[in-house]
């Protein structure tokens, strides 16, 4: 039977920060209680928010960083370059997509929504809440996102993403009647058909801000071409008929069934 260990006292209230990062170091999982393990849990995701808030931080430092300054020297812009985001792909290895939407979200946090930025990095709220906000947020004024943050940011920690995003949603359109309509309008006129391969070497395709109505009455036309096709006695799945109906004519020919 394994010795139990106890936990810090006062770790249940503990900020996030180095002293936080020590103390969970010494903890050894796997000799604590259950109900001590959910406190371990919950300190460790709020260091974890901490850290990540870090990160942003400098992501929009390194960004600023004047490529022009001496060697040695400590020289800031005071607004980052459009190719900021590249110098984060460098560092770490990543796409050019993933560096331009963390450091995009990054100068979301830091620089227009410093009270998210200030919950993520106090352990408040988790990353994907703080991207809700920032994703809601970014069509309002600074006055507007403030007034959603001071309502909201306080209950934030005790709500899902689902519910946050629900009750953001209702809020902006409270502030802005207009917002839903031009959120989708703008989604829409950024519609596109995307195509990829998977790692078993399939493939998918898939259309993304489709208009509703549109969309809609597509998937209905490919349903009822699936249903009639199971009526004619095709011996496959639904969800296969349908994908055979989805595919353009030359493709299906490699899906059609062999009749003895």
């Amino acid at each position: 039977m394994m010795v139990r260990q106890l936990i810090p006292e006062g770790l249940a209230e503990m900020v996030p920060g180095p002293e936080l990062g020590a103390l969970l170091a010494g903890i050894d999982i796997h000799a604590v209680t259950g109900a001590d393990a959910v406190e371990v849990l919950r300190a460790r995701a709020r260091q974890l928010s901490h850290e990540q808030a870090r990160l942003l931080a400098t992501m929009v430092e390194v960004g600023l960083c004047d490529p022009d300054a001496g060697a040695g020297e400590v020289a800031r812009l005071r607004v980052s370059p459009p190719y900021a985001a590249d110098e984060i792909r460098a560092a770490l290895a990543w796409t050019r997509r993933a560096a331009d939407r963390e450091h995009d979200f990054a100068e979301t946090l830091v620089l227009r929504m410093p009270a998210v930025f200030t919950a993520l990095d106090t352990g408040r709220i988790c990353r994907n809440k703080a991207w809700v906000f920032a994703d809601l947020c970014a069509d309002l004024t600074a006055e507007q996102a403030a007034v959603v943050c001071a309502r909201l940011l306080p209950r934030a920690g005790g709500l899902t993403t689902g519910e946050l995003a629900a009750r953001i949603k209702k809020l902006v359109i409270a502030l802005d009647p207009e917002w839903a309509a031009r959120r989708y309008a703008t989604a829409v006129r950024e519609r596109n058909v995307i195509g990829y391969l998977n790692d078993d070497g399939t493939a998918t395709v898939t259309g993304s801000a489709l208009p509703l109505e549109q969309a809609a009455t597509a998937c209905a036309h490919v349903e009822e071409l699936a249903r009639a096709t199971k009526r004619a006695r095709w011996t496959s799945r639904p969800d296969r008929s349908a994908t055979s109906r989805y595919l353009p004519r030359s493709a299906r020919r490699q899906l059609a069934p062999r009749h003895p």
